[in-house]
């Protein structure tokens, strides 16, 4: 995927000496100015690939060890004609044994304490034994990454201590989890209520809908009002699926949107061609759609606005390296269109000290994390409607970008109103 952003990065360089001659000198100074972001783009995710490197590194060095030993104990077993199983053993011979008890036991404390981290999820999808429980263990494995997602990329903090150990029991022990909820708060005030299989009531229906987690914002502004906005998710483990067709139902069928609150509704698959007419030619518009515009076939009367979506997540990330980025965008847009504004890359604040774009007329907002981050965001509001825009430069960028003028990426489609829109319908 990496080479993929060099080969754009190369396709804008070879392409320079002939919008030398097409374009004025403030012209040709805009496009360099982007192409050097498109450089510091590349160079981040060569930075965050070879920071993986080094952890898998680490990580193969103990787990070396540790595959030799297990080689020697499975093929002593196997001598002996012992076979693995995934089904719990029950017989009392197992129960009343007190090796096996002991043994049992410290397995569950280590599986609660590590809140599932061991476990090799990417491994588990390949067994043809838990086929017909994938989709439970896909649903639960997004639960713990979109918390740490909003833990450890976006900086909420858990109000209680015990969270960890609250969900872990909850996915052990296979309750029928209704409203599991854990409260998040920022260190700016701001917090998020999420909830786990929350209860959605629903006016003409007998029983309450269950989206798989709902994400609550409270955005607290500067005179200490909160304003609340709503991010609804379900997880969709398939081998194929029409994103336009499902959100559609959950949202309008099952009014996930809940009528005039208009919350924001999403599904999380394990999908990966995602988008088969994407909306443009980033490396991640396969596997996400954002509600930036129109798909292809979109009978909506109104633009999406970023209101309903889907994107592609997975647990091998070896196979798929930068999966997990379409998540991370996804928090990002929803907690900077609602009035968030912090750093897309790495959570963090701005430096506090904002600069005017020239070119855009827009404000440059500076990542605080300077040393290790450093990432550059503009803000500034739609010339027609406006709505404020958030620009995170070609691979972080949410919104579409113009039809018109492709090679601006700060002249992207703004999600409300549609300026600078061609409509992929007309």
């Amino acid at each position: 995927m990496l080479n993929s952003i060099k080969k754009i990065e190369l396709d804008t360089a070879s392409n320079f000496s002939q919008l030398i001659s097409n374009y004025s000198n403030k012209d040709f100074e805009f496009n360099n100015k982007y192409h050097e972001e498109n450089k510091r783009t590349t160079s981040d995710l060569n930075r965050k690939n070879e920071k993986n490197l080094e952890n898998l590194k680490s990580i193969s060095l103990v787990y070396y060890d540790l595959i030799g030993d297990l080689k020697t104990t499975i093929n002593l077993f196997k001598s002996y004609g012992i076979n693995s199983t995934t089904i719990k053993p029950t017989s009392l011979v197992y129960s009343n044994d007190e090796d096996y008890s002991k043994v049992l036991s410290l397995y569950y404390k280590i599986f609660n304490k590590e809140m599932l981290k061991s476990i090799n999820y990417h491994k588990l999808f390949n067994n043809p034994l838990l086929s017909l429980e994938l989709p439970k263990i896909y649903e639960r494995w997004v639960l713990i990454v979109l918390l740490n997602m909003l833990i450890y990329n976006f900086k909420f903090k858990p109000s209680n201590n015990d969270w960890n150990h609250m969900v872990a029991d909850a996915i052990y022990n296979n309750k029928n989890i209704k409203n599991l909820k854990i409260k998040l708060i920022h260190n700016n005030g701001s917090y998020i209520n999420f909830v786990y299989e929350k209860e959605l009531f629903v006016e003409g229906r007998e029983y309450p809908v269950r989206p798989d987690y709902v994400v609550y914002f409270n955005r607290k502004s500067s005179d200490n009002t909160y304003h609340n906005y709503t991010l609804v998710l379900d997880a969709k483990f398939y081998a194929s699926i029409n994103v336009l067709e499902t959100v559609n139902d959950l949202k309008d069928n099952k009014d996930y949107k809940q009528g005039d609150n208009d919350n924001w509704v999403y599904i999380i698959t394990s999908v990966s061609d995602l988008i088969s007419n994407p909306l443009s030619n980033r490396i991640w518009s396969k596997q996400a759609y954002y509600g930036e515009a129109f798909l292809l076939n979109d009978t909506n009367d109104q633009l999406p606005n970023h209101r309903y979506g889907g994107i592609f997540l997975h647990p091998d990330v070896i196979k798929h390296p930068l999966n997990l980025d379409n998540l991370q965008r996804l928090f990002g847009m929803f907690l900077q269109t609602h009035g968030h504004n912090y750093c897309i890359a790495c959570g963090l604040d701005h430096d506090g000290n904002p600069k005017e774009n020239e070119f855009t007329n827009g404000v440059v907002h500076t990542c605080n994390n300077k040393k290790e981050c450093g990432f550059k965001w503009t803000v500034n509001n739609c010339r027609k409607c406006h709505q404020p825009l958030y620009k995170n430069g070609f691979y972080w960028t949410y919104h579409m970008l113009s039809l018109n003028e492709p090679t601006k990426i700060d002249n992207i489609v703004c999600p409300e109103c549609g300026d600078y829109f061609t409509s992929i319908r007309d």
